[in-house]
Order: C-alpha cells, then sequence, then structure tokens
C-alpha cells in the first residue's frame, strides 16, 4: 500500500515502439522536489533519455510551483550541466523538514527565486498538497467502490440470467413431455 501512494511519482521515458527505457522519480514537498529512484537500460544512451525525462520534469516542476529541486545521489555529468550543484550549508537550511531524515550528501538546483516565499505561504503550499493527497486517497476509495458495486450488480444480472435460462429450459421440457 506504501508503494502504491508513491506510484505517481515516477516519470517514465519510452521509446517510439512502447518500450519503457528510463525512469525517475519527483516527490514534491511544498515548494521543493526530490529526485529520486532514477534509473535506466545501460545499453541505451543515457543522456537521450535523460533529456526526456528532464523536459518532463521542468514541466512538472513549473506546475506544482516548485522553486528547487534536490538529489541524493552524485548527479550524472547530464545532472551537473543542467545546473545541480553540491548543497551548500545556505541550501540545506531550505531543506524541508520531511527529507532531513538520515544523513544524505545533497546535490540542489534552484529553479527560482524563494526570496519572495515566506513560511506561511510554505504551509500554505504544503497544506494544498496534504488536501491534494487526501482528495486523490477519497478519489481511490470512490472507484473501488464503484468498482465493487459494479461487480455485484454483474454477479447478479448472471445469477439472473442463469435463473431465466433455467426456467426457460425447465418450460421447454414439460411442453416436450406433454406431446
Amino acid at each position: 500500500m506504501e508503494l502504491e501512494k508513491h506510484l505517481t511519482e515516477f516519470q517514465l521515458a519510452t521509446r517510439p515502439d512502447g518500450v519503457v527505457m528510463a525512469a525517475i522519480a519527483l516527490r514534491t514537498m511544498g515548494a521543493h522536489g526530490w529526485l529520486h529512484s532514477e534509473a535506466g537500460y545501460a545499453s541505451e544512451p543515457a543522456d537521450e533519455y535523460r533529456q526526456a525525462l528532464w523536459t518532463r520534469l521542468q514541466t512538472l516542476a513549473r506546475n506544482h510551483g516548485l522553486t528547487r529541486l534536490w538529489m541524493t545521489s552524485e548527479p550524472a555529468r547530464f545532472w551537473r550541466d543542467a545546473g545541480f550543484h553540491p548543497a551548500a550549508t545556505e541550501d540545506l537550511q531550505k531543506l524541508p523538514a520531511a527529507m532531513q531524515a538520515g544523513a544524505r550528501t545533497w546535490h540542489t538546483l534552484a529553479l527560482k527565486s524563494e526570496v519572495l516565499l515566506t513560511p506561511e505561504v510554505e504551509q500554505q503550499f504544503e497544506r494544498l498538497q496534504q488536501q491534494q493527497q487526501v482528495e486523490a486517497e477519497n478519489i481511490r476509495r470512490q472507484a473501488e467502490r464503484l468498482k465493487w458495486l459494479a461487480g455485484s450488480v454483474a454477479v447478479v444480472f448472471f445469477v439472473g440470467a442463469i435463473w431465466l435460462l433455467l426456467l426457460v429450459l425447465h418450460a421447454a421440457s414439460r411442453r416436450s413431455r406433454r406431446r
């Protein structure tokens, strides 16, 4: 169940024939995003799929209003060329509390100025994100209930159809015996 909550974090790069070539996850926390779990086929040119993923990640970052991205692993040359650098002490002070667990070496990329963000705005971002997660969970539960209801209705119709078929067969066998 825990993995299911994070499934939508993953972004995929595919070939034209639909084969998944690479994936990376973006976990958002307020105005910050954590890029993690990058994976790809070793035989494929990594920078090609990274470019496709980077384009998608930039769009997601804009849509979520992110001001900074973080990575914990030593970034590949592509990510360093994109602007990721080792986090300085002042950068680490901006690291969201939820990301501070465990000793990690962080690399970061500022997407836009964070000067305008006050703690109140950060809290509003976090509340909005939590509200979106609650709404997504409610929608998932409602979808499960509707799926159960649809299955129940299908079973009732199936049992009803069998019952009617048996009635018709029984009536037909009575008529054939009378003749």
